[in-house]
């Protein structure tokens, strides 16, 4: 079955790259719009005419989790089942935000000392100069007021109050700086019908655990449809 992704912060889906090299079924990358307002609800309306018009299971790492429940609000007919990795449904790590959203995110981003930063909190200590170079690529091809936008609309990010039972399943990297493993319980008072996965790895998992992820997110799928 189809897998469609929504992609984190940087909404680009750039960063989808090595993970889509190991996955071997069909797949749709729909970017984040950055002409439109950055609020989740407004963000879902925008690309829910994107959506396949046949069956498929959606994807949505990390920022992109908050649009789930209001895409299935808007457009629940052909989506099959959930697939979440490294997501939140409530603010997490709220003071890291408060302070990233204050500091100059381009140019911070691009600064020699932050390699240490990005490896850190997003991509793990192993990470190859490849990943950190491609990360702050994609960071800097982002303007900058939107990822502000975005990040403030991680601040305000509140459950809308639903449950579904659609099969799902939610993977968790066991080295998350930014989104505790607590995070998990906000999922299990949507997600009736939810399970588990973990990968060792931070928070970028996809992007650190290509193969592992690819090999993980095939197996979950084959659960999912069953």
């Amino acid at each position: 079955m189809k897998l469609v992704l929504l992609p984190g912060l940087d909404g680009t889906g750039l960063l989808f790259k090595e993970f889509l090299s190991f996955y071997e079924g069909e797949s749709i990358v729909i970017a984040l719009p950055i002409d439109s307002q950055q609020d989740y609800k407004s963000l879902a309306n925008s690309i829910k005419n994107k959506l396949p018009q046949d069956n498929f299971i959606l994807l949505a790492e990390s920022f992109s989790g908050g649009l789930v429940p209001h895409l299935l609000q808007l457009s629940d007919h052909h989506i099959k089942g959930l697939i979440f990795v490294a997501s939140f449904l409530n603010t997490p790590n709220k003071a890291l935000l408060t302070l990233a959203s204050t500091l100059p995110i381009i140019k911070f981003a691009t600064l020699p000392t932050a390699t240490y930063v990005h490896r850190r909190l997003f991509l793990g200590m192993h990470a190859s100069p490849y990943l950190v170079s491609k990360f702050i690529e994609v960071i800097k091809s982002v303007p900058e007021a939107v990822l502000k936008k975005r990040m403030k609309s991680i601040l305000e990010l509140k459950n809308i109050g639903m449950t579904t039972s659609i099969s799902t399943a939610y993977i968790q990297a066991t080295d998350d700086k930014l989104v505790n493993t607590g995070n998990w319980n906000d999922f299990l008072k949507i997600f009736t019908n939810i399970k588990l996965y973990r990968i060792d790895g931070p928070h970028f998992i996809l992007q650190s655990k290509p193969f592992e992820s690819a090999k993980t997110v095939s197996e979950i799928i084959i659960h999912l449809i069953k």
